[in-house]
């Protein structure tokens, strides 16, 4: 992996997840060699979701919304949807879902 390189790391988000993913992306910055090189793909799966607070985040990390709601958006099937967008979504060499 070049130093240029970016990582990408998809979270689905549903209800509740928003100081979750605040706390991911924090932790993130403080750990990680070169922060910048992040980037989060937040997937709103469910209208509840803060989207505000999440754009809000402060970080030294690309933060893209993504909206992935749905009409599953509280069961398994719904998650699934979540997932193939952030998947779908992703266009660099390396990432991960968490």
């Amino acid at each position: 992996m070049s130093s240029q390189e970016k990582i990408q790391i998809g979270v689905p988000c549903g209800l509740n997840s928003e100081h979750y993913v605040k706390h991911l992306i924090f932790t993130s910055d403080r750990t990680a060699n070169s922060p910048e090189r992040l980037e989060f793909l937040l997937g709103i799966n469910d209208e509840g979701v803060d989207s505000d607070f999440l754009s809000k985040i402060e970080t030294k990390s690309k933060v893209t919304l993504i909206d992935a709601t749905n009409e599953f958006s509280v069961s398994s099937k719904g998650h699934g949807i979540c997932l193939n967008i952030l998947f779908g979504s992703m266009t660099e060499k390396y990432g991960m879902i968490v």
